[in-house]
């Protein structure tokens, strides 16, 4: 996906979730098949996911910023611009969804008002 196709997020996808960052690779077809910890630092944990002869090692941490998922995604032919629209669908899915369910039990609109016009009536 290019930058022309979809404005920049403005740092609304940031922090981004390792669950997220999981759920993404999930969906992008890679499967989790270890836990494993650094050479350097025993303290330091990592997931492993797999897809085919790719593997990427996520550290356990909480949250991750932009530059870390760009060190994952590109070097293993994925797309930051991909993954960052996949946030912003799925965000903006539960926003519009949140707020269209707190509009109609707010104010009702005028189809939910016919509606129940239309059931007094009968």
């Amino acid at each position: 996906m290019s930058n022309s196709q979809m404005p920049k997020i403005c740092g609304s996808t940031y922090p981004v979730s390792r669950n997220m960052l999981e759920y993404y690779l999930s969906q992008q077809g890679f499967t989790p098949i270890s836990i494993e910890t650094s050479d350097e630092d025993k303290d330091k944990a990592y997931s492993v996911y797999a897809k085919g002869a790719v593997s990427i090692k996520i550290l356990h941490k909480n949250t991750f910023e932009r530059p870390y998922v760009r060190s994952l995604l590109e070097p293993n032919e994925l797309s930051l611009d991909d993954f960052e629209a996949f946030v912003y669908k799925i965000k903006v899915t539960e926003e519009v969804f949140d707020k269209i369910i707190a509009d109609c039990i707010g104010t009702p609109s005028e189809e939910v008002i016919r509606a129940a016009k239309k059931g007094k009536q009968k």
